[in-house]
């Protein structure tokens, strides 16, 4: 059991750098042939559980088991092994609070692969997002799949947010 759990913790970790990786080769490919240099994008990930589920209807927020003491500080952003979950909005000396994405608070600048790109804002209703500042002339399409974009500096660009299940104006 204990040796599962270290797997699964392990699995997580790969697979959020993976997205990372994967998006950080395109755009460092495009980077040398316009600058003609080279360059390196780090991150450091720490395995955390949720604990505790808000039951509030006016915030989505879970509890994790990381905090200060584990270098966990208000707004990093927060990924899971599907995309990403939120980002800290309190971290305590043991825990921290996450404030998802779906949250209506919540925004995140994202990207479809053809380099459109929106902000991912939480509709507070189930696991929805909408997207604003989308024109009627972007070229979004039913079963895009959206990605950071790293605009507003908060999550690497590349990590998966979702993918359009509907469109309307």
């Amino acid at each position: 059991v204990k040796e599962n759990s270290r797997l699964l913790a392990q699995n997580a970790i790969l697979k959020a750098r993976m997205y990372q990786y994967e998006t950080a080769s395109k755009e460092n490919e495009t980077l040398r042939e316009l600058l003609s240099s080279s360059g390196k994008i780090e991150s450091d990930f720490t395995h955390a559980e949720i604990i505790a589920e808000s039951n509030s209807l006016l915030k989505k927020i879970v509890i994790i088991n990381k905090g200060q003491n584990d270098e966990v500080y208000d707004g990093q952003a927060v990924i899971d092994a599907h995309g990403v979950l939120g980002h800290v909005v309190t971290a305590n000396k043991y825990t921290s609070s996450v404030l998802l994405i779906t949250d209506k608070d919540s925004y995140v600048p994202v990207q479809n692969t053809d380099g459109e790109r929106a902000i991912a804002v939480g509709s507070g209703d189930g696991d929805a997002l909408e997207l604003l500042d989308a024109t009627a002339t972007t070229k979004f399409k039913v079963g895009d799949k959206l990605y950071t974009s790293g605009l507003a500096l908060r999550y690497l660009p590349g990590y998966p947010v979702g993918t359009i299940t509907t469109i309307s104006h």
